[in-house]
């Protein structure tokens, strides 16, 4: 039996292992090394999230939040660890970072063939919102847009 994953605040050593969980999730926006450099140096908008389970890195999350607005820019969990609780741990963790920086909603878009992802976002309260056409490349696919008023929770 797995142990439950941990959420922390991800560091420089962190992000050889969150390239290697982004690259295993092909449904993942692929970013590089620099990107996610630069967010661990505007924490005061911008969160960088990593989920360990038996001290290894299974997941990882990108939030951000501007005026009342917070976004979930990218989330990824290694194909070995899904339905493990790191999601869900994860996006709970977005979720309190982005209430205590004063967002009173928070927004994401998944790919419309992700139900996977769509169940969990649905059973934390969001909402579908809209539809982007052709908002996702390789494979090209739609991308249903949601949301979660935060100042009800």
């Amino acid at each position: 039996m797995n142990a439950a994953p941990s959420v922390r605040c991800a560091m420089a050593d962190d992000i050889e292992a969150i390239l290697r969980v982004e690259r295993g999730a092909i449904e993942a926006p692929h970013w590089n090394e620099s990107q996610y450099r630069t967010i661990l140096q505007e924490h005061d908008r911008r969160i960088l999230l990593v989920a360990v389970t038996e001290n290894r890195i299974v997941g990882f999350m990108v939030a951000s939040v501007l005026l009342e607005e917070a976004e979930l820019e990218n989330i990824a969990v290694d194909a070995a660890r899904r339905r493990s609780g790191a999601g869900k741990a994860l996006m709970e963790s977005a979720i309190a970072w982005s209430l205590e920086r004063g967002a009173e909603l928070m927004r994401l878009e998944v790919r419309a063939g992700n139900e996977a992802a769509q169940h969990l976002y649905r059973k934390l309260g969001f909402v579908q919102s809209g539809m982007r056409s052709g908002y996702y490349s390789n494979p090209v696919e739609d991308a249903v847009m949601m949301s979660l008023p935060l100042f009800k929770l």
